[in-house]
């Protein structure tokens, strides 16, 4: 009797486990094809080779509320006139996070959120979970707008170029209403 008890035990379990595999194999769906068209990680392919290093990615150097901190080793941050008046005057409670406006351009790859970078050829793009902001540097030889000083913009008007290895990335008009504390929109344009 306890024989054909573990055989009968033996047999539901084989069956148990083969059954899904069987269904699986019965309606299996086909794979798609590779689709010709499309970015090359939709496509499954390779990357494009590029002159420039490829920024591509997710990024985090932790949560910093000042952008000097950041600097390298013996070196220091260098800032434009205006950006200096504001960093040497930053009055901290007036920190436009804390009424829920959006970070600033430096500001935004410095908060206590992840940001993401998708490089093209001719762009930029920096995405950050902090209120969902984004900002477009533009890589592909285009000048500022000529009436970029009458409409201000949050992240600013951003226009890139390489210098070897570097993305150089002068913004302008940002808006004045934009992260004050030391790490400013205004310092670094």
């Amino acid at each position: 009797m306890p024989n054909r008890f573990h055989t009968v035990v033996l047999a539901i379990l084989l069956g148990a486990i083969a059954l899904p595999a069987f269904a699986q194999q019965r309606g299996a769906q086909q794979r798609k094809p590779v689709p010709a068209v499309g970015a090359w990680w939709y496509r499954g392919t390779q990357p494009p080779s590029s002159v420039h290093p490829d920024l591509t990615g997710v990024w985090f150097g932790g949560a910093s509320g000042d952008l000097s901190k950041n600097t390298l080793p013996g070196q220091q941050l260098i800032l434009t006139p205006f950006g200096k008046q504001r960093y040497d005057t930053v009055d901290h409670s007036k920190d436009p996070n804390t009424q829920c406006l959006p970070p600033g351009p430096a500001r935004m790859i410095m908060m206590a959120h992840p940001a993401m970078i998708v490089q093209r050829d001719d762009l930029v793009t920096i995405l950050t979970e902090s209120q969902r902001t984004f900002r477009l540097v533009y890589t592909d030889g285009r000048g500022h707008p000529s009436d970029v000083q009458d409409y201000p913009e949050w992240m600013g008007s951003s226009i890139g170029h390489w210098e070897g290895d570097t993305l150089l990335k002068p913004s302008g008009s940002t808006n004045a209403r934009g992260s004050t504390l030391p790490a400013m929109n205004t310092a670094i344009n």
